[in-house]
């Protein structure tokens, strides 16, 4: 299993059913150095599962105080690659530690 960090949109019951057909199990992630910030999507399934063409994207930041908090989901090799296929324009990602040393992949703008 995989760890994916969500910051929003996948943290919505609605759009991990689209995505994977069930609920996902996460446990808390604190991600430091980092901001939310938002882009515009165009994946026409992505926008009607999450209801907005606007989307979260994580952006690094040197201010060592910021912080965002999310859950880390529990992800299968397959189901990480589905949202990064279904994703690709905007979004890559890349695996990172977060505070007190938990590991996952984050999405970040491309």
């Amino acid at each position: 299993m995989e760890k994916l960090f969500s910051y929003e949109t996948l943290q919505f019951v609605r759009v991990q059913r689209d995505l994977f057909g069930s609920v996902l199990i996460g446990n808390k992630g604190k991600l430091e150095q980092h901001v939310i910030s938002k882009i515009k999507i165009t994946n026409t399934k992505i926008i009607e599962s999450s209801d907005t063409c606007m989307h979260p994207i994580l952006k690094y930041t040197a201010n060592k105080t910021a912080v965002v908090i999310g859950p880390l989901f529990d992800l299968t090799d397959k189901e990480l690659i589905s949202i990064y296929e279904d994703e690709i324009t905007p979004y890559k990602y890349a695996e990172v530690t977060f505070k007190f040393g938990k590991t996952g992949f984050i999405y970040f703008k491309n």
